[in-house]
Parts: structure tokens; sequence; C-alpha cells
């Protein structure tokens, strides 16, 4: 008998994650306004670092696209115009992890 994989999957320790419906939702830091606790904190700077992450791979897109630009003359114009798409989603992401990381 074929069993659903969401049945297979063992949820044990999760329910007590989840808020009782009704309740409010508050968290383990919800009576610290306004600051991070340690997980906040680990998940900001994971954040950021795949901010970080996707501006070096938009860059290195950039850079095939203008070297297959080169290679292809035809397509030159349109590829140069993806590659500068690429550089500016790569300035906002590094300006995304800036504003991600946390003051040391």
């Amino acid at each position: 008998m074929a069993r659903n994989r969401a049945t297979q999957h063992d949820t044990h320790g999760c329910a007590d994650a989840l808020p009782h419906p009704g309740d409010p939702v508050t968290g383990p830091n919800s009576g610290r306004q306004g600051r991070l606790g340690p997980e906040g904190a680990a998940l900001r700077q994971r954040l950021a670092n795949v901010a970080a992450s996707i501006a070096c791979t938009e860059d290195q897109l950039a850079e095939t696209l203008e070297r297959m630009a080169v290679a292809l003359p035809e397509a030159a114009m349109r590829l140069r115009a993806q590659a500068e798409r690429a550089r500016r989603f790569a300035v906002l992401e590094r300006d995304q992890a800036a504003a991600l990381r946390l003051p040391r």
C-alpha cells in the first residue's frame, strides 16, 4: 500500500513550535522588542551571506554575458543589456547584504 510522503515525515517535536490556534503569535523574544536574540542575529548573518553570494554570481553572469557578446556580434546588444541588468542586480544584492549585516 502506497503511503503519502507527508505522512511519513517525522514531525515529532514540531508541534510545540506552532502557536495554539486563536492564541497571539509571539516568539521567544516577544518581551525584548527591538532586539534580536541569538537565532535572529544568526539568521540575519546567513541572509547577508546569501545576498553577497548572489551578488558574486550576478557579477560572474555579467562577465560571461560580456564574453558572449564579443563571440556573438549578432546578439551583442541584447547580451550587453542583460549583462547590465545583472550588474544592477548585483549592486542591489550587495546593498541588501550590507543592510542585513549587524554592527560589530
